[in-house]
């Protein structure tokens, strides 16, 4: 019967294609929970109880070339990603530490700014914090 046949072979064909897929989905999420940080800046604020973190993250699978930016105190950890106000699409591939679309400052004890270039990919971005007011400009 060709017609049994047919559709016996068209079954394998979509089951092998739905594990396949799943199991690609599943490499490309995998992430084991350790990831590793590499900080570029960190910028207190005059009293010293916070500070503006720049950074790459990477995890697994799961890296990426982003500006990653934090507003942290001394007792939080990089990891925390609760903490994390600000991601954009960096220019300049691995290379972050050059990377200058964004700069980040002070304007006083409880508020940051942000300046960045208009056309940035911007996946994040934050306007409050615990007591921290974030605030955003084009360069």
């Amino acid at each position: 019967m060709p017609w049994v046949d047919f559709k016996a072979k068209e079954l394998t064909i979509r089951v092998s294609s739905l594990v396949l897929l799943i199991s690609s989905a599943l490499i490309l999420i995998a992430c084991n929970g350790e990831c590793t940080y590499k900080i570029f800046e960190k910028i207190p604020n005059t009293k010293e109880d916070y500070r503006i973190v720049k950074f790459f993250n990477w995890c697994g699978f799961t890296a990426s070339n982003n500006i990653n930016f934090s507003v942290l105190k001394d007792s939080d950890s990089v990891g925390n990603r609760q903490k994390i106000v600000f991601i954009a699409a960096s220019r300049v591939g691995a290379n972050l530490n050059r990377d200058t679309t964004v700069k980040a400052s002070w304007l006083n004890d409880s508020t940051v700014l942000f300046q960045h270039d208009k056309d940035l990919q911007i996946f994040k971005k934050e306007l409050l914090l615990d007591e921290i007011k974030i605030e955003y400009m084009l360069k």
